[in-house]
């Protein structure tokens, strides 16, 4: 209710290419930014490292993962959200936890992760 009414008063004073926890947009589109602003301008980066840390995601020369730190919050997160006393039934259980994965996954499909995904529904 309180996105609902402040979105529309605070949304016009963002700058456009801020990407943060805005409607219509996400990492991936900021990536995508980037990219297209660096080759515009014939921008070019060395990183002289075998790792890079951003967005939660860490960026290797040939990949893409999902921080180690975020997996593991992740996982503490959904064993808060399923105490085995929980009394709800599957069907609540369900409900309650596919808005989380849904997003969770979402969020981190660009990143080589089919088998972090695996690991996570067993």
């Amino acid at each position: 209710a309180l996105l609902n009414i402040l979105q529309p008063i605070f949304e016009p004073d963002f700058h456009p290419s801020s990407y943060g926890y805005r409607p219509g947009r996400s990492c991936q589109q900021a990536v995508a930014k980037a990219e297209m602003f660096m080759n515009k301008y014939g921008l070019s980066y060395v990183v002289d490292m075998d790792q890079v840390a951003y967005l939660r995601f860490v960026i290797y020369s040939k990949s893409v993962s999902i921080s180690p730190k975020k997996l593991k919050n992740f996982r503490d997160k959904i064993r808060k959200m399923t105490p085995r006393n929980h009394g709800l039934s599957v069907k609540e259980m369900v409900e309650k936890l596919n808005p989380v994965l849904r997003g969770w996954a979402n969020y981190f499909r660009i990143a080589n992760c089919r088998t972090v995904f695996a690991e996570l529904m067993g």
